[in-house]
């Protein structure tokens, strides 16, 4: 399969760290839903992520 697109990330300190993608981008401090700090949890990365892709899926469908 041709590889079309491809990145990396480095996370440290889990649900109460960073993630940063390797090129620079994008860094975000990582919290745990229940505590109430300002930061994202990885289900709200993925949600972002998904919704991304489902939009472009129905312009390409429209």
């Amino acid at each position: 399969m041709k590889i079309f697109y491809k990145t990396t990330a480095t996370a440290s300190g889990g649900r109460s760290g960073t993630a940063t993608l390797n090129d620079g981008s994008l860094s975000v401090q990582m919290v745990r839903p229940d505590r109430g700090e300002p930061g994202v949890n990885p289900e709200q990365l993925f949600a972002l992520g998904y919704a991304a892709c489902f939009d472009g899926a129905m312009e390409l469908m429209a």
